[in-house]
């Protein structure tokens, strides 16, 4: 089962960070720096799930929403 079907199951969580495309170490580590400059803007993280993909150009493109 994928971490968002677990989360589902979760009444209350502190959040999770999905990092979508199976890139390179050095992707990985843009794309996470890219979700954490999005969340140093948020309130707090509880119950909410943020998707981090590539886009078209290489740009990282940060989807939020609530879990579950």
């Amino acid at each position: 089962m994928e971490f968002r079907g677990l989360y589902r199951l979760i009444d209350l969580h502190p959040g999770i960070v999905l990092l979508i495309p199976s890139v390179s170490r050095f992707d990985q580590l843009r794309l996470f720096m890219s979700a954490l400059r999005y969340i140093e803007h948020l309130p707090n993280m509880i119950n909410r799930a943020l998707d981090i993909t590539l886009g078209p150009q290489g740009e990282p493109i940060v989807k939020e929403y609530k879990l579950p």
